[in-house]
């Protein structure tokens, strides 16, 4: 799980360490923006971008239409950013988390924009007022349809990027919103927590990383005793994050056939 993590961030320290040595020399008007925000901000990110931006140029805007950035390690942009989507952050100028979020819906894919949402909301780095107010203030600009479509399912309590991606996929095939890590109650009595689930339908939906094998092993062996309850454990793997035909499938008939008995709750 270490690794499934790690993948998709980028050290802190060093995109700000990047982004410092970007802005030197630069009109005083630049701003980081963008993926390098992104980074710079903790979000997470797909691995094929956090790699790329490990090494890449760093995304920098001038306000308005002032003439972009062109020299090397530089992305440069020239967009509308007020003053009010900027903040200075450990000595950088950087556009707010919620600015931020919504100028990365045009550069990563749903699953992932719905990932980097839940873990800011989680973070308390923005809130979906903020969001709200720049996807209005954003109207037909590149990527804010997305971020429309996105916004909705931000939700607080998301622990993992993956699960968030998982739940992503779910809501965008029509099928009803699961709960976020909810708690049950196993014979001991002893308490466990789901990944996502239907407790009216007892159906839980678990994610499974690149787990320790003592780690595998526990577990299977709790899903076992949740399956003993008379629960449903349908299990993805990262896999099914990139075609989540399967495992999508798999949960419309057990939705369907769980309703099948009268079971109607979510």
């Amino acid at each position: 799980m270490a690794r499934d993590i790690a993948e998709h961030f980028v050290s802190v320290s060093d995109a700000q360490e990047r982004a410092q040595t970007a802005l030197l020399g630069v009109p005083e008007d630049s701003v980081v923006v963008g993926l390098s925000a992104a980074a710079i901000w903790g979000m997470p990110l797909p691995p094929s971008v956090a790699q790329v931006l490990k090494v890449g140029p760093v995304s920098l805007s001038r306000r308005g239409a002032a003439t972009p950035i062109r020299r090397p390690k530089v992305d440069g942009h020239s967009i509308d950013i007020p003053a009010s989507h900027c903040v200075m952050h450990d000595s950088l100028v950087i556009t707010t988390p919620a600015r931020t979020w919504v100028d990365c819906a045009a550069l990563v894919p749903p699953d992932h924009l719905l990932a980097m949402g839940d873990w800011a909301l989680g973070q308390g780095l923005l809130t979906l007022d903020e969001v709200n107010s720049i996807v209005t203030w954003a109207r037909k600009r590149r990527g804010v349809v997305r971020a429309r479509e996105v916004l909705p399912w931000i939700r607080i309590g998301a622990e993992s990027g993956q699960e968030s991606r998982l739940r992503w996929h779910i809501v965008a095939a029509q099928l009803p919103e699961p709960d976020i890590n909810p708690e049950i109650v196993l014979p001991g009595p002893r308490v466990v927590r789901l990944d996502l689930a239907y407790r009216g339908l007892r159906i839980a939906l678990e994610f499974d990383g690149e787990w320790h094998v003592d780690t595998q092993q526990h577990d299977a062996q709790r899903r076992r005793e949740v399956e003993a309850m008379g629960w449903k454990v349908i299990v993805a793997t990262k896999d099914d994050l990139f075609d989540p035909t399967a495992i999508l499938s798999q949960l419309r008939s057990e939705i369907a056939y769980r309703c099948s008995f009268g079971r109607h709750r979510w």
